[in-house]
């Protein structure tokens, strides 16, 4: 099956794709980030306003992980799109997203489960054996994200792309390890923040200490994501509505 979609390179407009989709009955699958997860469920779009496009309720996990962005990907769309939450409270809680663009790319499934740390979490990062200071926004087995803030420390120079560097890691309250990098891209965020994402190249046994840590976030976080969504479904009972 294929859908006629417009010249991405001249229009950027999702919405006529969208459209063919609905009327095809081709289901979008709604992508949400959560503290480095990406929670998701397949939804018909249930209707089109001049400005986005209205969906169902999506479960109870999804909608309390929901906060401003939303993404919606599927294999007959010719990219991603990205869109603005708003909820229709008066409508049994329908989603709406509006404010809808392609991205640069198709959705690309992660290979690894990628997680956020419970509050900060600071680092060490060695580049030519001279330490550096830094936060970690996030971690997987084989990546991980670094801020660096220059008015706290310089940053290493030639922070860039294909800079080798090692970063030292408290997983556990009694124990650190120190794993391999290399920069797979740097943004300077701000005047004074640089956002790092690094490939991770460790060893079997610090293999085993990352996916300890990484596993024990997911449960955290997803033990988080139930507690909020039956807050929600005490909400909408209270006000008759329907999640």
């Amino acid at each position: 099956m294929s859908v006629e979609t417009p010249d991405l390179t001249r229009k950027r407009d999702p919405m006529p794709v969208l459209r063919a989709l609905a009327v095809q009955q081709i289901p979008l699958t709604l992508a949400v980030p959560y503290k480095g997860l990406v929670l998701e469920q397949t939804l018909q779009p249930r209707s089109f306003s001049a400005h986005g496009v209205y969906f169902p309720p999506p479960k109870p996990q999804l909608c309390a992980a929901i906060y401003q962005t939303a993404y919606l990907h599927s294999r007959f769309l010719p990219a991603t799109v990205r869109g603005h939450v708003q909820w229709l409270m008066e409508e049994g809680c329908t989603l709406h997203l509006t404010g809808l663009r392609f991205l640069a790319a198709p959705w690309r499934p992660r290979r690894e489960s990628r997680v956020q740390p419970e509050g900060s979490f600071p680092v060490t990062v060695w580049v030519d054996r001279l330490p550096f200071q830094a936060l970690m926004t996030n971690l997987s087995v084989h990546g991980v994200g670094l801020l660096f803030d220059s008015l706290v420390e310089t940053p290493p120079a030639g922070l860039a792309a294909g800079l080798r560097m090692d970063v030292t890691l408290q997983l556990a309250s009694q124990h650190r390890i120190t794993v391999a990098g290399e920069v797979i891209h740097a943004h300077c965020r701000e005047e004074h923040l640089w956002q790092v994402g690094a490939r991770l190249f460790p060893t079997l046994e610090q293999e085993r200490w990352l996916d300890l840590y990484v596993a024990e976030r997911r449960v955290a976080i997803f033990t988080e994501l139930e507690q909020r969504a039956r807050e929600l479904r005490e909400v909408g009972q209270s006000l008759g509505l329907y999640f």
